[in-house]
């Protein structure tokens, strides 16, 4: 099974459980345990993200891998004229439906859009990208839908965090991540951390229960399938962890303020 595919059956099967989290998390709750689940989102990706989002008045909008729909609830705000959302989930996308019914939703697969050419003014998208082990025949999409001069606002997981590897404890408790290297003192061998250099696969658990996969790719690769596909990068943000951060988890903005877990493109298409 496919990455994609994977995807779309652990968020069809876990699309009420998925709502549910990220709309509560959103909205500040207090919880622990949701703030926990969502720490990148909430106290690194959108606090770079939003601000990045520019007045859409009059402009035709689309949110790639919008979910079950809560962040056109951010975009609505800056009054775009059109705003469609679009995600491989049918079951995300009927919750989506019924809490936003102001927004166009859509089952769609991002490599098969099904819009016409030069369609849209600007594009966000969050975490979605990293499904894909090549960008090519996405990319190749999202270039073909957006206007000339349109902006590619969209965030991935950071190869520097994620291409390190896992290191458990005795019960098998995540407790952190290697990258680099060393050498055995008794027999000269070599012992190599991590793999940022190439193209990695990572099998996650949220939640206790949804099995979700991504890719990581070195940032080199990011930047020639970018310009590649036609755009010209305005901005890439490697964000630290916000401030308030530190009221609910100290040790988790100490990390985030030297290790980078996500990166922010901004792209406009030549």
């Amino acid at each position: 099974m496919s990455v994609k595919d994977k995807a779309r059956n652990t968020y069809n099967k876990s699309a009420q459980l998925w709502h549910q989290t990220r709309v509560a998390s959103l909205k500040n709750t207090t919880d622990a345990k949701l703030l926990k689940q969502n720490r990148p989102h909430l106290f690194i990706e959108k606090p770079a993200m939003y601000p990045k989002v520019p007045d859409l008045t009059g402009k035709k909008v689309l949110c790639l891998g919008c979910g079950s729909g809560e962040e056109t609830e951010f975009l609505l705000t800056k009054r775009p004229i059109e705003l469609y959302g679009v995600d491989i989930s049918k079951d995300l996308i009927e919750i989506a439906k019924k809490e936003y019914p102001e927004v166009n939703f859509a089952v769609m697969d991002a490599e098969n859009l099904k819009f016409e050419n030069e369609d849209f003014d600007f594009i966000y998208s969050s975490l979605v990208l990293d499904y894909f082990k090549s960008w090519k025949k996405v990319l190749s999409e999202i270039t073909r839908v957006l206007r000339k001069g349109g902006i590619f606002l969209f965030s991935d997981i950071h190869p520097v965090k994620w291409s390190g590897m896992k290191m458990n404890d005795a019960d098998g408790k995540a407790k952190g991540s290697l990258m680099g290297y060393d050498r055995e003192s008794k027999t000269g061998k070599q012992i190599i951390y991590g793999d940022y250099l190439n193209v990695k696969i990572h099998n996650e658990v949220w939640m206790k229960s949804m099995e979700i996969s991504c890719y990581s790719r070195p940032l080199s690769m990011m930047l020639r399938d970018l310009v590649t596909a036609g755009f010209e990068i305005l901005d890439m943000l490697e964000p630290k962890a916000i401030e308030e951060t530190k009221k609910y988890d100290l040790d988790y903005w100490e990390v985030n303020q030297k290790i980078p877990n996500l990166v922010i493109f901004e792209c406009r298409k030549k």
